[in-house]
């Protein structure tokens, strides 16, 4: 066999190797993922002392997919921006208001883009008075 056709196919077989064994997002346009988290949908009213049960479920995503998730009378949908080691940028269809600990519902907030990392879990709300629904969101 010809030394050069012998270099130009171990060349072609040394580049399908390495585009076979890339992962996560590139400057080509390859989606990264896929990743899994668990949503927590927690509805909440200030009417009543009883308050909605939690509904839990887990998706797996990849960059450009979505999720809905139920609102009030509706539903939100996140799409993932970006996925990079232990980090993923979503944003949310409608404005939310991320939560820490017991801080009050930024009624104002406009905010539709969140990170989730894989330190701890994302919780947003919807900037509402009287009801409402909490999602929380963790890498799984």
């Amino acid at each position: 066999m010809n030394t050069r056709l012998v270099a130009l196919l171990l060349m072609g077989l040394s580049c399908l190797l390495l585009t076979a064994c890339g992962e996560g997002s590139d400057d080509d346009g390859a989606q990264a993922g896929p990743v899994t988290i668990d949503v927590v949908r927690q509805g909440w009213t200030g009417w009543s002392r009883e308050q909605p049960k939690p509904i839990t479920r887990q998706v797996t995503v990849s960059e450009g997919e979505s999720f809905r998730v139920d609102d009030l009378g509706g539903e939100i949908v996140f799409t993932v921006k970006h996925i990079d080691d232990g980090r993923v940028e979503l944003e949310s269809s409608e404005s939310l208001s991320p939560r820490e600990g017991d801080a009050g519902v930024d009624l104002r907030s406009d905010q539709d883009e969140f990170e989730l990392t894989a330190d701890g879990p994302l919780t947003v709300t919807t900037p509402t008075m009287d009801a409402g629904v909490t999602f929380t969101l963790t890498l799984v």
